[in-house]
């Protein structure tokens, strides 16, 4: 199985900066837009680091982590929140934070998040 990422944000430029960023080292990189087209993705076989921008239009990276988590697709990410925002509704942030396992701000530090990946894809070297 190759080693997966996926970014989940509504903007295209980030979407594309940083898969293509992946995919030059060899992972399969896979941009979504937003919530349906993550959830096709996990329904497709995704397993591995998914990137989460929590501020988007429709359905926000907390509806989004919640769907999955939902549909039990939980086991199967690590789940990171890529977001500038620094102010977290408390009843979202504490529905979700078992499944959450890192935060990088935004704007975002490709090295930075290099290394958070790598570490974070070794997860799924043992299944």
């Amino acid at each position: 199985m190759s080693k997966q990422i996926m970014i989940v944000d509504d903007e295209p430029v980030v979407r594309e900066m940083i898969s293509r960023y992946f995919a030059r080292q060899g992972l399969d990189a896979l941009a979504a837009d937003g919530c349906d087209q993550c959830i096709e993705y996990f329904k497709n076989g995704f397993k591995g680091v998914v990137l989460m921008d929590l501020i988007m239009p429709g359905k926000d990276g907390w509806d989004t982590i919640n769907e999955i988590i939902k549909q039990g697709y939980s086991d199967s990410a690590v789940i990171v929140l890529l977001t500038a925002s620094t102010k977290y509704p408390p009843s979202k942030a504490m529905s979700i934070k078992q499944h959450v396992t890192d935060y990088i701000p935004k704007p975002v530090r490709l090295e930075v998040l290099d290394e958070c990946v790598k570490n974070y894809l070794k997860y799924f070297d043992k299944s």
